[in-house]
């Protein structure tokens, strides 16, 4: 097995497990938040991190990726950057702050002034270990960051629900913003050897602008999009119809986050070091996203069916409404992983223009489903969201088709099986209810998806039980 596999072995196991126990700490105390706040609070969140997403981006502009993807970077180039990171960060906080009074006004709440300014601090802050995360990802150690990643959610966590139980009320969220964040920078900062010199060249910034320029015009365009239901909600709706959606589409992200996120952290940095080697980029690539479409299809079809049971046993019968936004996000979520996968491949063959140009025309098409919204009503507008969301992913099918010799056919080879054989047994659960209670109902429909999908998907597709056996296989050898 070459070094370069055993390390993006390593650290896709690490970065895995971390994301694994983070999760599982961030997913309990979002349950026991979700039950002591009202779903009008967790809205209130939602308008404001709006905002909070597109100022990430603007700190970043696309430099984290130019760093990652160039070989050969100096101490000067990263000095340059982290300098220039800081700069940013403290523009937008001091942007974000001065601006709260008219993000309040923008959706009618004046409860938004107060949690703005607050959550204005924590772009500096932030600002202050972006370079030093980079660093990691380029070395592909997530082992570090993974660590870093359980510690922050724990204790940031921790001091949350102590928050919520003592009345804080939306202001706990926002502390656990703050919290994770300077424990981020602290922690960073103690692991990491590097540091930056007091040294600023506008030619390092040049010498990356073109890649970098590409991504963030990408990102942010990406960034609003996904962003225009939120807004769109929060400004036409409630504050609680707003939380009752963020509720949903929180719990429907464990589909990317437990099938494609630490891959994709790996995915970029691993292809940008062989994107040469067109036959090895080629075997990866399939073999990858044939994976993630078994796992992702399968996540997505056993939450769907436990649906409505999972939530009145996690969050209550006060989230009853989240539970068909929740049911229609699913429906289409399986192809963002495999999405996402698909723009870090041919952004790490370094062709960010196509990603951009891809980006430009789904958003467009995406569009529509926004409008239609607008209109007829947030359901609407998730069942338009399915629709374009296919041929959005028709379109990801064919960029890669077009810096690649990969078909489009081959790459749906990789997963039209457990698609097919998933909404069959779907299907078949549905029709047919065998438990009054919603404990045992949900432990028997899980098991029985879980089997069937299982044995059948393996016994009719012998290559992809052949691909998960292979990296399974290594793995535990290389961890022996």
């Amino acid at each position: 097995m070459s070094e370069l596999r055993k390390k993006s072995i390593r650290a896709f196991v690490w970065d895995f497990a971390g994301n694994i126990g983070m999760q599982i700490v961030a997913f309990v105390i979002s349950i026991i938040l979700a039950r002591l706040l009202e779903p009008e609070q967790f809205g209130l969140l939602g308008m404001v991190m709006v905002f909070s997403a597109l100022a990430q981006v603007f700190m970043d502009m696309g430099f984290g990726s130019a760093l990652i993807q160039k070989q050969n970077i100096n101490s000067t180039t990263y000095s340059t950057i982290f300098w220039l990171n800081i700069g940013i960060g403290a523009f937008i906080s001091l942007g974000i702050f001065f601006s709260a009074e008219l993000i309040a006004n923008f959706y009618n709440e004046p409860q938004l002034i107060g949690i703005t300014k607050l959550l204005s601090s924590v772009f500096i802050i932030s600002s202050l270990a972006n370079i030093q995360r980079i660093i990691f990802i380029k070395k592909l150690d997530f082992k570090t960051q993974s660590l870093i990643n359980i510690l922050t959610a724990g204790i940031s966590g921790g001091i949350t629900l102590w928050m919520a139980f003592s009345g804080f009320g939306v202001d706990a969220l926002i502390f656990q913003k703050i919290i994770a964040a300077i424990l981020t920078v602290v922690s960073f900062w103690y692991l990491s050897s590097w540091r930056p010199s007091f040294v600023f060249k506008l030619n390092d910034v040049k010498s990356i602008w073109g890649f970098s320029s590409k991504e963030f015009l990408d990102r942010i365009i990406t960034t609003v999009y996904s962003k225009l239901d939120v807004i769109v909600i929060g400004k036409l709706f409630s504050s609680a119809t707003l939380g009752f959606y963020t509720r949903a589409f929180s719990l429907n992200s464990i589909i990317g986050k437990f099938t494609s996120t630490s891959l994709d952290k790996i995915f970029f940095p691993l292809i940008s070091s062989i994107h040469q080697d067109k036959v090895k980029v080629r075997l990866i690539y399939l073999r990858v996203i044939t994976i993630v479409g078994f796992f992702a299809i399968g996540i997505s079809g056993l939450l769907f069916i436990t649906a409505d049971d999972l939530f009145v046993i996690l969050f209550t019968d006060k989230w009853n409404q989240s539970i068909i936004y929740f049911k229609l996000l699913v429906v289409i979520n399986f192809i963002y992983p495999i999405s996402s996968l698909m723009l870090s491949f041919i952004s790490g063959l370094g062709y960010a223009g196509e990603v951009l140009k891809a980006g430009i025309y789904k958003k467009l098409i995406g569009t529509i489903a926004i409008v239609i919204g607008i209109f007829y009503g947030i359901e609407a507008f998730l069942y338009s969201n399915i629709v374009f969301g296919l041929i959005g992913f028709n379109i990801n099918l064919s960029s890669v088709r077009k810096v690649t010799s990969i078909t489009m056919i081959e790459q749906l080879n990789c997963f039209i099986r457990p698609l097919f054989v998933g909404v069959i047994i779907i299907c078949l659960i549905v029709s047919f209810s065998f438990f009054d209670s919603i404990y045992l109902r949900i432990i028997f429909n899980s098991i029985i998806f879980i089997l069937l999908f299982t044995i059948i998907v393996f016994f009719t597709d012998k290559s992809l039980k052949k691909i998960i056996y292979s990296e399974f296989s290594k793995i535990k050898i290389l961890f022996k």
